[in-house]
Formats: C-alpha cells, sequence, structure tokens
C-alpha cells in the first residue's frame, strides 16, 4: 500500500511540474508571437509573415512554392489514414465474407451427409432410392423416393418437431455420429 501511495504522489507530482511547463511555453510562445506580430506591422512585411503564418510560404496562389515539410506529413498523415479506413472497411468484408463461406461449407456438408446416408441404404439393400422434395398445402418433406408418394408418418411432426430442415439434419447428424461411435467396429 506504502508502495502505490509513493507511486502515486511522484504521478502527481511529475503532471503539476508538466502542467507549469506547458503555461510556461504557451506564455513564451505568445510573447514572441505578439512581439513578431507588431515588428512585422511597424515595418510593413504584416502580409508576408501572415501568408507564412497561414500557409507556410510567402506564395499569395500565383506562383508555385513546394510543400513544407509539415504541409508533406499532413499529407502522408491523411493518406495513412484514409489506407487505415479502407483496409478496416475491407476487413469486415473479409469477416462477413468468411463467415458466409463457413455457413456454406457448413450446408454442403449436411447435403452430402443426406446423401452418403442414401448411399449407404442403397449398398445395404440393393435399392435405387433417389431424393424426392414433396411440397403440397399439407406438408413439407426431403424423402427418399423411388415409389414412395405418400409419407406414412405424419404423425412424427409433433412437440419434436425442428423448425427447419437445417436443424432437423444438423439434429439427425448428431445422432448417426453418436450411434457410429457406439458402434463395434469389425
Amino acid at each position: 500500500m506504502k508502495v502505490e501511495v509513493t507511486q502515486i504522489e511522484a504521478l502527481e507530482d511529475r503532471a503539476q511540474y508538466a502542467e507549469r511547463r506547458l503555461r510556461h511555453c504557451k506564455q513564451w510562445y505568445a510573447e514572441r508571437l505578439e512581439r513578431l506580430t507588431a515588428y512585422a506591422k511597424e515595418n510593413g512585411i504584416w502580409p508576408d509573415v501572415a501568408r507564412i503564418i497561414a500557409n507556410g510560404s510567402l506564395s499569395d496562389g500565383t506562383r508555385y512554392d513546394p510543400p513544407t515539410y509539415a504541409q508533406q506529413m499532413n499529407t502522408a498523415i491523411h493518406r495513412a489514414e484514409a489506407a487505415e479506413d479502407r483496409a478496416s472497411k475491407l476487413q469486415g468484408t473479409v469477416d462477413t465474407l468468411e463467415s458466409q463461406i463457413a455457413e456454406l461449407r457448413k450446408d454442403r456438408e449436411r447435403l452430402d451427409f443426406l446423401d452418403q446416408c442414401n448411399k449407404r441404404l442403397n449398398a445395404r439393400y440393393g435399392t435405387d432410392y433417389g431424393w424426392q422434395l414433396i411440397l403440397n398445402h399439407n406438408v413439407n418433406r426431403l424423402m427418399l423416393g423411388n415409389q414412395m408418394n405418400v409419407d406414412l408418418h405424419d404423425s412424427h411432426g409433433g412437440k419434436g418437431k425442428l423448425p427447419s430442415c437445417r436443424a432437423a439434419i444438423d439434429k439427425e447428424m448428431e445422432r448417426t455420429a453418436a450411434l457410429q461411435h457406439k458402434e463395434p467396429k469389425p
């Protein structure tokens, strides 16, 4: 606790010293600026001094003066800030695209999973089922269909149903993955 108090006091002393130096510096420059202004006005060179203060040079716009160091620095700072803004926007776009790509890959995995399930079913039972999407005023179903034009399991759409086909596919992928881990390997 003693160390923290000593450090705080030291920081407060440094802050007070910096404030005194700042006041002195402002006063010193203000006095000199007032003296230079008075001298320039007395000697009739105030318009030239004012142009130097405002523009960094004596140019009145009728001739080209090379840019001062400060002007070049301001240009460089502006360009760097513009580049940072552009990079930030591009990073946002990249992040969005990466997110969309991840979603598309997940959808591809889902569809590949369904195709693999169908392939295994056909191989196991010697069938030739293909996919059939049933959409009508009563039901929306993605089914394996060959001769199956009627869904005999309408009663399975009760409280356990999922709100989207993706959620249903994801749930089935999880269930079958869990079953595959439980099955003994031959």
